[in-house]
């Protein structure tokens, strides 16, 4: 944020669209006017496997509802590679 502007900074949000058993998951960046599913934007930053991707961002603790989430959006973003 410039030091002079009284504008506070833009954000990146995160949300989960629920859907049946899980949801996807998309985020939501300043400037663009749609929302972008994370692992199309992951692969647009250069992670190229699905289990590069979850790795980065999982824990170790088996966190279902993540899992499911990730598993949905992985599956909407099946036909982009980078």
């Amino acid at each position: 944020m410039n030091e002079e502007s009284n504008k506070p900074p833009l954000q990146f949000k995160l949300n989960i669209e629920k859907s049946g058993r899980g949801g996807k998951i998309n985020a939501t960046i300043p400037k663009i006017r749609e929302d972008i599913n994370v692992v199309i934007l992951f692969r647009a930053l250069g992670c190229k496997s699905d289990k590069q991707i979850l790795n980065m961002v999982l824990n170790q603790a088996n966190d279902q509802a993540m899992s499911e989430a990730f598993r949905s959006s992985i599956e909407a973003a099946v036909d982009y590679e980078t």
